[in-house]
């Protein structure tokens, strides 16, 4: 009994000591991809080669995007979405599968096509339950193939931009 009396009087002791505690720097955590503005994830270049003008910038509860037209009706959407509905949305729209381990980038993206008409979307993951799909469109007859070329070249740009902002 005494030795226990004795060893709570040292912890007492010391823990009254003054210990400096030196403040550690946090790292800054990087922005959320939820938060990332969807206009600004298509190059300039892009937008100006297919004469797109932005037609649609929509912030929602679970989604963000961003929609540009031209007058020929070409079209490209970014659109960042979290929450579970996220995915299945773009699987249903584009339900036929381009081709698999797609890799954009550094990037795996799934491309996938729609059975209705000449679109073609990317999506892939910047964080866990956050994505980011880009949809082209072409007005008919132009083929999907077409749309999905362009889908590619439009998801580099959006990945870069991306990692610009450290959010990828």
């Amino acid at each position: 009994m005494i030795r226990a009396a004795g060893l709570l009087a040292v912890v007492g002791a010391l823990s009254a000591c003054g210990t400096t505690v030196v403040p550690q720097a946090v790292p800054t955590p990087p922005p959320s991809a939820q938060e990332a503005e969807p206009c600004r994830l298509v190059s300039r270049e892009i937008l100006e080669t297919h004469h797109l003008e932005q037609s649609s910038d929509y912030r929602g509860e679970t989604t963000s995007n961003c929609v540009w037209s031209s007058v020929d009706n070409f079209s490209i959407m970014v659109l960042i979405g979290w929450g579970p509905s996220a995915t299945a949305d773009f699987h249903q729209i584009f339900s036929e599968p381009v081709g698999t381990g797609v890799e954009i980038d550094g990037v795996n993206v799934v491309v996938s096509k729609s059975k209705r008409n000449p679109t073609c979307g990317a999506i892939f993951s910047v964080a866990q339950g956050t994505v980011v799909e880009v949809a082209v469109g072409y007005p008919a007859p132009a083929s999907a193939s077409a749309a999905c070329t362009q889908a590619k070249v439009v998801t580099a740009g959006t990945i870069r931009k991306l990692r610009e902002q450290q959010m990828l």
